[in-house]
């Protein structure tokens, strides 16, 4: 996957023109390697995610109905390459792949003792990216779109902690599902030429379909009250901040 993220971004390179010249604040430009980390943030619809709380029932004798927090929102951290950016009279345009993990988790204490039960979900993307902009100042450029397409895998997993013992049960979906991102955003040079920070805020729309255990099973055994088709329904607002550090080559 990673190989073919790669491969659109060299057609892409080798469509701009080489008269054209990069741009000043050096991220992701010809003649600079760039790297960057940062922290995203997430929001989602859950499908049939909605439902796990019923899990508890048959594991461990659950008769009523206790108040169970939705999962819809997910956050950790990204990091990736800025493959170049060069300047076109007066606007930019710039491509990016990354690797983002994100993660939510829940614990549901029954007992008042101790988290009884332990509920996690991780959701990995890998992704390529384009983006459009223009320089407002010498160390200020506004992004005024940026559009993502990502592969998104998930994995969820139940632990239920008991006197006597420990149960671990995971769920992952069968194959990365394709999704798409659009945004807007800034840039601010920090050290012109080699290091700057950006914020993009935007929209995804992603699914997540099926989810199944290490012997097939599906998440939840689809009961009766699970209607929903999808694991997790569609995406939502999101949100990020990286560090971009470019070298020299």
């Amino acid at each position: 996957m990673l190989k073919y993220i790669f491969k659109i971004a060299l057609v892409l390179l080798l469509a701009v023109p080489f008269q054209s010249q990069a741009q000043s604040i050096g991220f992701g430009c010809f003649g600079f390697v760039s790297g960057f980390g940062g922290y995203s943030y997430q929001t989602f619809q859950p499908g049939y995610l909605k439902y796990y709380g019923n899990e508890l029932r048959t594991p461990i004798g659950l008769n009523t109905d206790p108040y169970f927090e939705e999962f819809n929102h997910a956050k950790g951290f990204r990091v990736g390459l800025n493959f170049f950016r060069a300047n076109f009279s007066g606007f930019f345009l710039s491509t990016k792949g990354y690797y983002q993990i994100l993660s939510e988790k829940k614990n549901i204490n029954i007992s008042g003792n101790y988290p009884d039960v332990e509920y996690d979900l991780d959701l990995k993307s890998w992704g390529f990216g384009v983006d459009v902009g223009i320089p407002i100042t010498s160390f200020f450029s506004w992004k005024i779109l940026d559009g993502e397409l990502m592969f998104n895998s998930a994995g969820f997993k139940r632990t239920i902690n008991q006197i006597a013992s420990t149960t671990v049960k995971k769920y992952n979906n069968d194959s990365p599902e394709i999704g798409y991102s659009v945004g807007t955003g800034f840039i601010v040079s920090i050290i012109e030429g080699y290091m700057s920070l950006e914020g993009t805020a935007g929209y995804t729309i992603m699914k997540i379909e099926k989810m199944e255990d290490d012997e097939g099973n599906n998440f939840l055994g689809e009961p009766e009250f699970a209607t929903e088709n999808n694991f997790i329904k569609t995406g939502g607002f999101n949100a990020l901040i990286q560090l971009n550090v470019g070298f020299p080559l």
